[in-house]
């Protein structure tokens, strides 16, 4: 019977016997010989391939040895030819972070009507598109033929989206004209599914902000009513209500126990959301405020991130220094006593109309606005870097791209017009 080994590896095998029995029978060659006969005796009831399992085995495992070192030699020649690429063009994380989109789309969404909204999620290759009819769509960025899932979230517009992953699950917040700020899980089986529908505001809610506080899940909401009201989203009751303007609540940015807020009144004002305290005033624009943004800080050491951008109806966007508040032993902040305003570091001036939607990544600003472009420019000087002129066919009324925090950053941007279109940009 042939034996599938080639000699190196029945010699490998013989000697293994070998060494095998001299440790079961010790040194008497004629014991050997009788176990080495016993163990191979076969009888006619036996089935003479089992002689063959012990070769099958040991071919399997070379085979998958020889496998393991050559993965093992294909990884070392990209780890090299990885940290060769950073030597001489910086690190592959910082040329991720400091990437922009292309000059045209690599893919668009149709939808039945004006895009009001959209948001990447933060993990997976997925867009969140809500309309002005009320729906919400999820698509894949990488196959746009159909929606992966479609609902119909709210009875009217809605105004404002936004999303978080949390230990796998997927948390979808809408805001809508309806007077309701809606949560929605999402699932690849399952699609949309309604979690918490919360009533409390009395007019259109403008904005909604999600975020996980320890282990509470809270979103923001903001309305025309002037209030803002945070929520738990688990446990489906109003945390906090506040009312930090006079006029409608525009809109609103959530960072740690901070919110700042833009309103109709053309000023930005920074509260401590759990005690609702105000703390400092923007003051500066000409025109309501359209939408507002955080500066991520610099790194997790950093006690206060210290800035933030505004864009508004006056044509410009605004980058501004915020001052610290101060911070009391047992009690809640409260704002500075010689320094309650917030300074304006730099105006962005470029657009030709409303400044719409604005997004952070790295180290630029990107606006959107109703002259149908989008600009980038650069956080540290306020200079325009780069402008996609004619990015819809109307107004441009929102810009998301994929965050910063992942360990490795997508090159991912979407738009959204009044085009019913949404734009995606990948590289």
């Amino acid at each position: 019977m042939d034996v599938p080994l080639d000699g190196d590896q029945q010699r490998e095998l013989d000697r293994s016997v070998i060494e095998y029995l001299r440790w079961r029978c010790g040194e008497n060659e004629s014991e050997i010989i009788d176990a080495l006969a016993q163990s191979l005796k076969v009888t006619e009831s036996e089935d003479p391939s089992r002689l063959l399992l012990l070769p099958r085995k040991w071919t399997s495992i070379v085979r998958l040895q020889r496998r393991i070192m050559a993965l093992e030699h294909t990884c070392r020649e990209l780890r090299e030819l990885n940290s060769s690429r950073d030597a001489s063009h910086g690190t592959a994380d910082a040329s991720r972070v400091t990437w922009l989109p292309p000059a045209q789309p690599c893919s668009s969404i149709t939808v039945e009507s004006p895009v009001a909204s959209v948001r990447l999620h933060p993990e997976l290759a997925l867009v969140f598109v809500a309309t002005e009819h009320g729906r919400l769509h999820c698509f894949d960025v990488l196959d746009t033929s159909i929606p992966m899932a479609s609902i119909q979230a709210h009875t009217r517009a809605i105004t404002s989206v936004d999303c978080v992953c949390v230990e796998g699950t997927t948390y979808v917040a809408t805001g809508s004209k309806d007077m309701q700020a809606r949560v929605f899980t999402w699932e690849a089986s399952g699609g949309l599914r309604l979690l918490r529908s919360f009533q409390g505001h009395e007019h259109v809610v403008s904005g909604v902000r999600l975020w996980l506080n320890g282990k509470d899940l809270l979103v923001a909401s903001c309305s025309r009513d002037t209030f803002v009201k945070i929520w738990d989203v688990l446990k489906g009751w109003c945390v906090k209500s506040f009312q930090p303007h006079a006029d409608w609540v525009r809109c609103l940015d959530v960072q740690g126990e901070y919110l700042v807020t833009g309103a109709q009144d053309a000023t930005l004002r920074l509260t401590h959301w759990p005690s609702g305290n105000g703390l400092s005033v923007g003051i500066g624009h000409s025109f309501p405020i359209e939408s507002v943004a955080f500066v991520p800080a610099a790194g997790e050491e950093s006690e206060w991130f210290g800035e933030c951008v505004s864009t508004s109806r006056d044509r410009t966007a605004k980058i501004w220094s915020i001052p610290a508040p101060r911070l009391l032993p047992h009690r809640a902040p409260v704002p500075h006593s010689a320094d309650a305003q917030f300074h304006n570091r730099a105006t962005l001036e470029g657009h030709q109309s409303w400044v719409r939607c604005v997004r952070i990544r790295g180290p630029h600003i990107f606006t959107t606005s109703d002259d149908r472009s989008v600009k980038c420019w650069e956080l540290a000087t306020g200079n325009c870097k780069r402008t996609w002129e004619d990015a819809h066919q109307g107004f441009v009324s929102c810009i998301d791209l994929d965050g910063t925090a992942q360990p490795v950053p997508r090159r991912i941007a979407v738009t959204g017009g009044i085009d019913c279109k949404c734009h995606i940009f990948m590289q």
